[in-house]
């Protein structure tokens, strides 16, 4: 009889451990897959987020390259916080999301909302080219500068 008792006893304890371990594998099991199912969606919602972004500047684009030049006279209206406006290299990019984000701070830039040349003479005193890609990202492409006449003007 002592041996029976005895052997349920090791066997209850064998037991005992295989269920604790098959119950931690199995919490670790879906502790992973909840990983992994929010890394997926995750990075599905950026992609979705930057293609969506990507898209309105793509309708930007087409819709301003149908568009007349922007005129100095247009592009200096574009000089607050709220409503920041730029040329660079002949192109006009709204900024104005950017601003709050950009490293140097929203008034490094503000004085030069609104202009050509002075912007793109700060810009590259700053940056040189190292950014242009940067800000052609961040900017929403508004239009081609309109050149003639801009003396002028």
């Amino acid at each position: 009889m002592l041996f029976i008792i005895s052997f349920l006893n090791r066997l209850y304890c064998w037991l005992f451990v295989k269920l604790k371990t098959i119950l931690l594998m199995c919490v670790l099991f879906v502790a992973l897959m909840i990983i992994a199912v929010s890394l997926y969606f995750g990075n599905k919602q950026n992609e979705s987020m930057i293609n969506q972004k990507q898209d309105t500047k793509s309708i930007a684009s087409v819709t301003a390259s149908n568009q007349p030049p922007v005129s100095r006279v247009d592009l200096n209206k574009h000089n607050q916080m709220n409503d920041c406006w730029v040329a660079y290299q002949q192109k006009v990019y709204d900024i104005t999301a950017w601003l709050p984000r950009h490293p140097g701070s929203a008034e490094a830039i503000l004085p030069y909302c609104g202009t050509a040349e002075e912007f793109e003479q700060a810009f590259t005193e700053k940056h040189g080219t190292s950014k242009a890609k940067l800000l052609m990202k961040v900017g929403v492409f508004i239009g081609e500068f309109e050149t003639k006449g801009a003396l002028s003007q």
